[in-house]
């Protein structure tokens, strides 16, 4: 069955295909309405145009992300110059937290994957995890410090997870230091860590079986962090 998944300036219709999803942009509602369209009347329009043209998306097989493997086997740790020592995480206070109920709300920090609290902090533990998972195995080469400085942690609402779905929009800038000198060998630079988000019957199965929306973004971020590891390496 075809889901609706509501993502940072799109709207995407996935058929149940890793790829094979239809993504239709805000922005093209902006075009097409004269910009006369704005706020949650867009979004609207938007996810009431999403819904009419579901009916039409052909079927096909679900893919699971959950079982795909964390560590890519094209890619040799061995050959990783990099040897990670550390990794600090940074949360700015100026992120704006948004804790409404609502599809998409306008904040940096949407997060209810743990109890209230101060999501700063929770989005910096969701990020420490990660990164310790994506860099567990670096340990050969040019001893390293990672900087990691969260610029967007936009999760899902309770309202959005357990309807439409959509994408954990993740962002964060990535700088690495020499661990002996503190000299800059790469960065900052922005990295995006975007991930699927399932919504509905399938976001209660997850729940039910253990897969959280923390669990999944930690996996997810560990491949994005691991990769950008072994992309400024070489």
């Amino acid at each position: 069955m075809p889901e609706l998944l509501v993502g940072r300036g799109c709207l995407w219709i996935n058929a149940g295909c890793r790829f094979g999803g239809l993504r239709v942009l805000y922005r093209w509602f902006y075009l097409w309405g004269g910009g006369l369209l704005k706020g949650a009347g867009m979004r609207f329009l938007a996810v009431a145009f999403g819904l009419a043209v579901i009916s039409g998306v052909p079927s096909c097989s679900t893919y699971d992300f959950s079982n795909e493997p964390f560590i890519d086997p094209a890619i040799e740790v061995a050959s990783a110059p990099y040897a990670v020592r550390e990794v600090t995480v940074t949360v700015p206070e100026k992120l704006r937290v948004s804790e409404a109920d609502v599809y998409y709300p306008v904040a940096d920090i949407v997060w209810r994957g743990e109890p209230p609290g101060d999501r700063h902090v929770q989005v910096a533990g969701v990020l420490r995890d990660a990164a310790a998972l994506g860099t567990a195995d670096l340990t050969r080469g040019v001893p390293v410090v990672a900087e990691i400085e969260v610029t967007r942690f936009h999760a899902l609402t309770e309202k959005t997870r357990y309807s439409v779905g959509g994408v954990y929009s993740i962002d964060f800038k990535l700088t690495i230091r020499d661990a002996e000198t503190g000299r800059v060998i790469d960065g900052p630079r922005q990295v995006n860590g975007d991930i699927p988000a399932w919504g509905g019957r399938r976001a209660l199965e997850d729940d039910l079986a253990g897969r959280t929306q923390r669990k999944t973004i930690v996996a997810g971020l560990s491949r994005t962090i691991r990769a950008e590891m072994l992309t400024a390496a070489e």
